[in-house]
């Protein structure tokens, strides 16, 4: 999704980060929290996966816990892309003694504290 100047004038909480190169998706999420500012942060692909009409809902659980991931409803992802978000699910569930149940997804939300605590950790290592 490509914002224009306008866009930014008109919503001033929208910021963009420039980077000049790729740097892979977890690394750009994490300069993107380094400049966050929100008591509530939600990250969310560009490739709208999930409706975007679903920030209100993770906002709304930020209320009550201090971090929310989603579940695709009706994931749209060619085959071998699911096939290896579900391996990576069950070598992170064995790895960092995680619920199998529980899914990492991209579309998440979480408080600014787990998001200092994040940058403070500032791991390779994603979940």
């Amino acid at each position: 999704m490509v914002f224009h100047k306008k866009t930014f004038k008109k919503y001033s909480f929208i910021k963009g980060i420039d980077l000049k190169n790729n740097v892979g998706q977890y690394a750009a999420i994490f300069v993107g929290l380094k400049f966050s500012k929100g008591e509530k942060i939600i990250v969310m692909d560009d490739d709208l996966q999930h409706l975007p009409s679903s920030l209100i809902s993770i906002y709304n659980k930020l209320k009550d816990f201090d971090t929310c991931y989603t579940l695709y409803l009706k994931r749209k992802h060619i085959f071998y892309k699911i096939l290896v978000s579900n391996i990576n699910n069950f070598f992170s569930s064995f790895i960092f003694n995680k619920p199998h149940k529980i899914y990492l997804s991209s579309f998440k939300g979480f408080s600014a504290e787990v998001k200092n605590k994040f940058i403070k950790f500032r791991s390779q290592i994603v979940f």
